[in-house]
């Protein structure tokens, strides 16, 4: 039986034996491994953003400004003519004051030559003003003056609209993401992982990092589709069941870097049988690279790219390599 201390340096052997090729072919994991998610994540926040921007459309207060109260002698809204220190005018929900067009609804007052804005009243040169849209009136002399404005169906149209446009572009972009991880980066995982286990045993050529597009690509592609899809269909019955499926599917990139022609029941058999009572122990093996990783945190990352990430991948390659010795039957073609 395997130990973890002898698998970690088998590991670091091969990895010291091809650093910068261990290296190299490590970045390029991380990328395939992260990129389709960078993608769909940083389109999530995109939509978020945008949701919240119309979301919010019925609560924005625009800035707060200042107008003269002496260099004009009229208020007019709606045509409506009273004595004050400002010109103001409505039109389609457009407010006009001193000829500046703002969007939004507001309360103005005038009582014995005070100005009253949303609450606010001075007898001074100028009135600081913050206009609400979440208001419907503009009260003179206390009497209220109705303001033109969209109505609630034509804003919940408007946010129906919005919701439809953001759903079919994020369909379009999962799409686009799903077809990229299933075509090119499975594809690239395929080839890392045959470079990782050529590599344990001699100097490997970096070229096979794109064998995936050469080796039996279509058979590459499905196999490489089932097992995310299992995973991912084991992962929806809670968190835990996923991960023990990650572990059970472990092996298949590495059986199928050896059997491109295999079938996807006979890879996952292949994985399933080679993992079987070896999960807990492969897991506590990817437990102990937390010191290191925690290391690398404190070098922004520099240790990981540079010595924790190549080391940890060779190790798990080091581990298909001791696996497969101890299970000759499962894999029946070498290439």
């Amino acid at each position: 039986m395997w130990t973890r201390q002898e698998v970690k340096r088998k590991g670091k052997t091969a990895f010291f034996a091809s650093y910068w090729k261990f290296v190299l072919v490590a970045l390029i994991i991380g990328a395939v491994s992260g990129g389709a998610g960078g993608v769909s994540s940083g389109f999530s926040s995109a939509s978020a953003n945008m949701g919240s921007a119309f979301g919010n459309m019925g609560s924005y207060k625009a800035d707060d400004q200042d107008f003269d109260l002496e260099d004009e002698p009229d208020l007019n809204i709606d045509g409506v003519d009273e004595s004050g220190s400002a010109h103001i005018s409505i039109d389609d929900g457009k407010i006009s004051i001193n000829g500046e067009n703002t969007d939004g609804d507001f309360d103005v007052n005038i009582d014995n030559g005070k100005v009253t804005i949303n609450g606010t009243s001075e007898d001074g040169e100028k009135i600081d003003f913050a206009l609400d849209p979440r208001m419907s009136t503009v009260v003179i002399d206390g009497k209220e003056i109705d303001i033109a404005g969209p109505t609630a169906a034509a804003v919940a149209g408007i946010a129906i609209a919005v919701a439809i446009v953001v759903a079919l572009i994020s369909l379009i972009v999962g799409a686009f993401t799903i077809a990229l991880d299933i075509f090119v980066l499975n594809p690239i995982e395929y080839g890392t992982q045959k470079f990782l286990r050529k590599a344990q045993n001699g100097n490997e050529s970096l070229g096979t990092v794109f064998n995936g597009f050469k080796d039996g690509y279509r058979n590459i592609v499905k196999v490489m589709f089932f097992r995310d899809l299992f995973i991912f269909l084991w992962s929806l019955l809670f968190i835990i069941p996923g991960i023990v499926k990650s572990y059970e599917y472990r092996m298949v990139p590495f059986i199928l870097s050896e059997n491109p022609g295999m079938s996807k029941d006979e890879a996952l058999k292949a994985s399933s049988r080679m993992m079987y009572g070896q999960k807990w122990k492969t897991f506590v093996l990817d437990l102990s690279f937390i010191g290191w990783n925690l290391l690398s945190l404190l070098t922004l990352g520099m240790l990981g790219i540079f010595y924790v990430a190549p080391y940890a991948h060779s190790t798990n390659a080091a581990l298909y390599e001791t696996l497969k010795s101890e299970n000759a039957e499962t894999v029946v073609a070498q290439s």
